[in-house]
């Protein structure tokens, strides 16, 4: 009996032993082990806290806040440090996420010209163009109004549109008045008595119905146009007209000028204008191959072929001329050169 106490005694030491045993290796496990970020060691192992990973929990899970796209109707996302931004510029939208469309008064200000009335539509806008007397898109069109169709004028008057309306020319109907409405009562008796003061027409009298008849006619007669700038007055197809005067200050080169406005039975030309004899130019200028020139300035250096040289500056009675300039003969070109065919060699 006490040998089956024994052994039941020495049973239970090794099971508690065992157990003992067990638990002091896994607490053994995570001796040594450190876990980072608030990470927990089990078992020898880091359980780590949420967005954290690694054996130790040493590494920061990085997430793309900007994927999928948060942003609504195309707006470009940025990540920042504590989430994104969205940006919505030329999306028409505006917001956090550019979740709310931007209205716009397409109206304000008004895109109708000329007082024309604007209405706002589901894309766009209209504009009301009546009583303004223009038409297009944004009433930018003036309507142009024949104001002489239909006809105003009674009777045959024949009708011209001006500016601000229209007038009737009421000659040969019989008939006068803004419009040739009135009837003219009374009649001519011979053509002396329908003269219309006007030398660029026939002037008779119908002596059947009394009324007196102007015709265009007397071209090529000499006559008055009433402006003193023109000159030839004649009749032309019913109007008098002339032709502009040629003057000594028109700003054109006419009569028997040598430059605008100078030379010839105009004043003389200055420096440097055209001229055909030294009588077109300005007295103390010459008249040097077409051109006035001012004879006190002309010098050995002035830049010009003038005097008697035979090229720029050398010659005749300046200096010699270098090889390659042009002579009339040696006595034109420095020493030690020839003239060879016109030129310094």
């Amino acid at each position: 009996m006490f040998k089956k106490f024994l052994l039941l005694f020495f049973i239970s030491l090794v099971f508690i032993s065992c157990g003992e045993d067990k638990n002091t290796d896994k607490k053994d496990l995570c001796k040594g082990v450190v876990c980072q970020n608030d990470g927990t060691c089990k078992e020898g192992k880091c359980e780590c806290k949420e967005g954290f990973t690694g054996d130790t929990c040493e590494t920061e899970i990085t997430v793309d806040k900007c994927s999928p796209n948060p942003c609504k109707n195309s707006g470009v996302c940025s990540v920042t440090s504590d989430g994104f931004t969205c940006d919505c510029s030329n999306t028409g939208y505006e917001g956090d996420t550019c979740e709310t469309e931007i209205t716009v008064d397409k109206c304000n200000p008004n895109p109708c010209k000329n007082s024309g009335v604007c209405s706002v539509t589901t894309d766009g806008f209209t504009c009301d163009c009546s009583n303004t007397g223009y038409e297009g898109d944004t009433c930018e069109t003036e309507i142009t109004v024949d104001n002489c169709n239909p006809n105003p004028c009674k009777n045959n008057g024949v009708c011209s549109a001006t500016t601000d309306g229209f007038t009737c020319d009421c000659s040969n109907t019989g008939y006068e008045g803004d419009t040739c409405e009135t009837e003219i009562t009374g009649g001519c008796i011979d053509n002396s008595t329908c003269d219309d003061g006007d030398p660029c027409t026939v002037d008779s009298c119908d002596i059947v119905t009394g009324f007196c008849m102007h015709y265009i006619g007397n071209d090529g007669l000499i006559c008055d146009d009433g402006d003193p700038t023109t000159i030839n007055d004649a009749c032309n197809s019913g109007v008098c007209e002339g032709t502009s005067a040629e003057t000594c200050d028109d700003g054109i080169k006419n009569q028997n000028e040598s430059d605008i406005d100078c030379g010839g039975s105009c004043s003389g030309c200055s420096a440097g204008e055209s001229c055909n004899n030294v009588l077109d130019c300005s007295r103390g200028l010459s008249c040097t191959r077409g051109v006035c020139t001012d004879t006190v300035t002309e010098t050995c250096s002035d830049g010009i072929k003038n005097q008697d040289e035979t090229d720029i500056d050398c010659g005749g009675s300046c200096s010699g001329c270098s090889a390659g300039e042009s002579c009339n003969n040696v006595l034109d070109c420095s020493r030690g050169l020839s003239c060879t065919r016109g030129v310094c060699n």
